[in-house]
């Protein structure tokens, strides 16, 4: 071998050797390694296969990319991408660690972070959902049921050919055609309802349902609740849970059908058996009048047509129990009973044909009281009863009678007042009358308007006629009480001049007020210069607190020369309210039987009342009580001072005896006209006078105080 050859060669080999310990110096970078997949604490299904990503990179190039887990390898991978896929039948649930390991071509190795990832059980599909009335409130023991979604048609007849997917929830009728040429009517219905059902819940108290383990599908849930209407929707069952809420409708068409009526005194009872359905808040009462008049006395024998009455409540709010009394407005002819049920919505169920109805027949136990006949053409003022029994406004009409007359129909008025007037009814012969029912040809006509609102009370009581085409009519009017069986009335009077009741003042005026020693309180009247009661004194004291002697005796009375005073006919429950007590003048002299800061009216006072009214001939009718409620008729009074003079009668001094109670007002004055005799004032129901007259001491006469 030649010289420089062995050189050359040496010299390669000496450049070869430095380039290896050049690139073995580089190449002591490691790899870069990533877990991009899963994601740091994932949840992985135990039944599932899940890929793991792996992110690797060097300077110099990857030989091997190796994943671990738990420290186990559990695949390796020597080109991207760098994926491994998972199988979890090795792994138990619970947590675990993901590492993955990269080597280079130098054998460099790269190492990932860990990833924790938890492995866990298959869960199961629920469907749940809470069920609620329109008011928010769960639903106890509601029963919900699901089924597979699908079709279910009941065919009666079945057409060649029919879309029922366009008209599921409808029941549609077909024509069927026999070989007769003759046609039936055929219902088909269809609905959208599984044939079977997988399965069935009850709501609990909170309202809530809850299906677990059904597949992945599309099914209907059906709600059915006592109380309720039924409720049916499609629902979707996804993997893991489903909700759907439901809320119901609250039943309006519930009937009672367990119903006893029984006719009590003046009442009548009705008894049912409730429902046991939770919704149900209550129940009504509703009443239905069927009225039976006959027209006596008539040559043609034809009677009055029924006057049915429409179905009106009874009860103010719904009824809890089961049991419920009320007053018969009517004693004369049939009842209607019915009980309808509320539901917490306050709706209440509707009253159709198949509504129980029970019914009572109530015969004409009733006790009338001839008032009144006219109303043609001006007011009556009336007191109407503060009676335990029902009081009712009757009016019958006569058509034909009064061939001069165009009048054909009427409007009948109330009032307490006599400027605010309330429409109470209306009636006649002509067609167009409003809120009357219009008679049959000539047979009369008797219509009845209900005055319980008004017991205890004065009204005055109007019609304002029309005019019409017919040759008129004749009107009769009168109140009536009605009673169970017509007992427990005392013997009547003309209710006009009954003797109780509330005292008509002028309700255009102003009143004042003062109270006595016993704590009653009376109005007064500012008239002129003056300021007098506007009712009658009724202490049982003097003002310095010591009793008045009640004297109900007659002998004793008679030969009484000291204080004393008494009610009229001795009945304080029938006549102190309204009339006050009756005074002996010794009660007057003694100066304290008025309040303090009032008096007696002496005789000039008295004088200088009537003078500033007109004079003796004029004064009483302004100083009387309006109306024929206490006074008899025909009382002409127009009480425009507001002083309300009552007929409060009076008690005689030489037997003891009550007289004129409705005919004549007396009033003591402080002035005695004699040893044995005083000056009083009298009015009467004939007139408008005020009389001034002397008499006995001993008389039992009413007061009025007058201002100091």
């Amino acid at each position: 071998m030649k010289p420089g050859l062995i050189l050359l060669i040496t010299v390669s080999i000496l450049i070869i050797f430095n380039n290896a310990c050049e690139k073995e110096e580089k190449d002591l970078e490691k790899p870069e390694v990533l877990i991009l997949n899963p994601a740091q604490l994932s949840k992985i299904r135990i039944d599932s296969t899940f890929k793991v990503n792996v992110d690797a990179m060097d300077n110099v190039g990857i030989s091997l990319v190796v994943l671990l887990i738990d420290g186990e390898m559990a695949g390796r991978v020597f080109k991207p991408p760098y994926t491994f896929e998972i199988k979890m039948g090795s792994l138990q649930s619970g947590l675990h660690t993901l590492m993955a390991k990269a080597y280079d071509i130098s054998d460099n190795i790269g190492i990932s972070e860990v990833v924790n990832i938890e492995i866990v059980e298959k869960p199961q599909n629920i469907l749940k959902g809470i069920v609620t009335n329109s008011l928010n409130e769960p639903i106890e023991g509601a029963v919900i049921s699901v089924s597979k979604k699908g079709f279910k048609s009941s065919f009666l007849t079945t057409p060649s050919s029919y879309d029922i997917s366009s008209q599921v929830n409808k029941k549609l009728l077909f024509d069927n055609a026999d070989n007769n040429n003759s046609f039936n009517y055929d219902y088909v219905t269809i609905s959208k309802k599984s044939s079977q059902t997988i399965d069935e819940v009850i709501t609990d108290i909170d309202g809530y349902y809850e299906f677990i383990g059904l597949t992945t599908d599309d099914y209907v849930l059906t709600c059915e609740a006592s109380g309720y209407y039924f409720k049916e929707i499609e629902v979707v069952q996804s993997e893991g849970i489903s909700e759907y809420d439901l809320k119901l409708e609250m039943l309006d068409d519930l009937q009672i059908n367990d119903i006893l009526v029984t006719d009590l005194e003046y009442k009548i009872k009705v008894e049912w058996e409730p429902l046991d359905i939770p919704s149900i808040e209550g129940y009504n009462i509703y009443e239905r009048h069927f009225f039976y008049y006959s027209l006596e006395g008539r040559e043609d024998s034809k009677s009055l047509y029924p006057v049915f009455s429409v179905w009106s409540k009874v009860n103010l709010s719904p009824i809890n129990g089961s049991t419920y009394e009320f007053d018969a407005e009517e004693y004369n002819g049939k009842y209607g009973i019915c009980v309808v049920p509320v539901n917490k919505e306050g709706t209440e169920s509707k009253i159709t044909d198949n509504t129980i109805k029970r019914y009572l027949d109530l015969k004409d136990k009733k006790r009338g009281i001839i008032l009144f006949r006219g109303l043609f053409y001006f007011p009556n003022p009336i007191y109407i009863p503060d009676s335990s029994h029902e009081v009712a406004l009757h009016m019958r009409f006569y058509y034909g009678f009064i061939p001069s007359s165009t009048i054909d129909k009427w409007d009948v008025y109330i009032s307490e007042d006599s400027f605010n007037w309330e429409k109470i009814g209306g009636m006649g012969l002509g067609s167009g009358q409003s809120g009357g029912i219009m008679a049959k040809e000539d047979y009369g006509y008797y219509q009845s308007f209900s005055l319980n609102d008004y017991k205890g009370k004065n009204v005055i009581i109007k019609t304002e006629p029309q005019f019409g085409n017919t040759t008129g009519f004749e009107l009769e009017t009168y109140i009536q009480e009605y009673s169970q069986d017509g007992t427990d009335f005392e013997p009547l009077q003309d209710i006009g001049n009954t003797t109780t009741g509330n005292i008509s003042f002028n309700s255009n005026l102003n009143y004042g007020s003062v109270d006595d020693i016993d704590g009653n309180i009376y109005r007064t009247i500012q008239i002129g210069e003056q300021e007098w009661m506007a009712q009658n004194l009724a202490t049982t004291r003097f003002n310095d607190g010591t009793y008045v002697p009640l004297v109900t005796d007659p002998a004793i009375w008679s030969n009484l020369s000291t204080p004393g005073y008494c009610y009229y006919e001795n009945d304080a429950a029938k006549y102190a309210e309204t009339y006050g007590a009756l005074y002996n003048w010794h009660a007057v002299n003694t100066k304290k039987l008025c309040p303090a800061g009032w008096h007696v009216p002496t005789d000039s006072e008295w004088t200088t009342l009537i003078t500033n009214l007109g004079g003796e001939n004029e004064a009483g009718g302004k100083l009387k009580e309006q109306g024929i409620l206490h006074w008899d008729s025909p009382n002409i009074g127009t009480n425009e001072t507001g002083f309300t003079a009552l007929p409060d009668g009076h008690r005689g001094s030489d037997y003891g005896d009550f007289f004129y109670v409705g005919k004549v007002g007396d009033f003591w004055s402080a002035t005695e006209s004699s040893s044995f005799n005083a000056w009083f004032r009298r009015m009467a129901y004939l007139d408008n006078g005020v009389l001034r007259w002397e008499t006995d001491k001993k008389c039992g006469f009413s007061v009025r105080c007058l201002k100091d």
